[in-house]
């Protein structure tokens, strides 16, 4: 009910503002300004409209695909235990498929999960990296990247864009590209 009110009211101020595009509209008045503020305020708003539903129905999309997937996979979790002992029973030798009409069922070997105190190991687990640093630091990836926020900050860049190190040195491998000033609009509080 509101919208419709503030629709009405949007409606009303607009009088008298003519937006004919085969003459170009200019924005030559406070006025006019304004009813661009008003616009664009308007559009941003049906934006996050926009987005807030979308993101409710992907988020009702998600728990959909969840509940089936469980469900499948409760299926398909259930008749693979009681098509192994079936399948093992019909391997020959070193065999490790049995084929059937409908498709294959194979034996792969697994490899063992590494956990510390319960937790699936990865490199970046705290234990595990002090562990190496003292006992093999032959195992440890040290990764250099660049401080690049910093290193900005002591470039200066010349009228011609190009870059100068601190030392004076020219970084010819490196270019510029200055934009002109962001125009944003925001309600105001």
């Amino acid at each position: 009910m509101l919208g419709a009110l503030e629709e009405k009211l949007e409606d009303f101020l607009d009088q008298g503002i003519s937006t004919d595009e085969q003459q170009g509209f200019i924005i030559d008045t406070d006025e006019k300004a304004d009813w661009a503020i008003r616009k664009i305020l308007r559009c941003q708003s049906k934006n996050n409209d926009i987005k807030h539903l979308a993101e409710m129905q992907i988020n009702k999309i998600k728990q959909w695909q969840v509940q089936e997937t469980e469900a499948n996979d409760g299926s398909i979790n259930y008749l693979t235990s009681l098509l192994e002992p079936y399948a093992k029973s019909q391997l020959d030798g070193k065999k490790k498929t049995v084929k059937m009409p409908s498709g294959n069922v194979s034996f792969r070997s697994v490899a063992p999960g590494y956990f510390i105190a319960g937790e699936k190991v990865d490199g970046k687990n705290e234990t595990l990296l002090n562990h190496v640093r003292q006992s093999a630091p032959e195992f440890l990836k040290i990764e250099e990247t660049v401080n690049w926020s910093e290193l900005k900050k002591e470039l200066t860049v010349t009228s011609t864009g190009q870059i100068v190190a601190p030392d004076g040195e020219i970084l010819d491998f490196i270019s510029a590209v200055e934009y002109p000033d962001a125009v944003t609009v925001k309600e105001s509080k």
